[in-house]
């Protein structure tokens, strides 16, 4: 993430790297959103796991939940290795 961030400043381009904890009982997905809106971010990079059917059903997904309920742009990135 470090290079990903650092090559996007070169091109002139504000990334920072937020690493977001959720205590016990908060949901992830709420901080990840609370946090880029009182921080005036334009954009939300996530990643995903890539599941689908039941398996994301059963598990849910923070990934889904941020970018069903932002109000700026989400970009989903699936690693690889992961399901798709």
């Amino acid at each position: 993430m470090a290079e990903a961030a650092g090559d996007l400043k070169k091109e002139g381009i504000d990334a920072k790297i937020v690493i977001v904890k959720a205590e016990e009982n908060e949901g992830i997905a709420d901080l990840i959103l609370d946090y880029a809106e009182k921080n005036k971010m334009d954009l939300i990079v996530i990643s995903t796991h890539g599941r689908s059917g039941i398996s994301r059903w059963a598990m849910g997904s923070v990934a889904d939940r941020v970018v069903t309920r932002a109000k700026i742009p989400v970009l989903t990135i699936t690693p690889p290795g992961c399901k798709l």
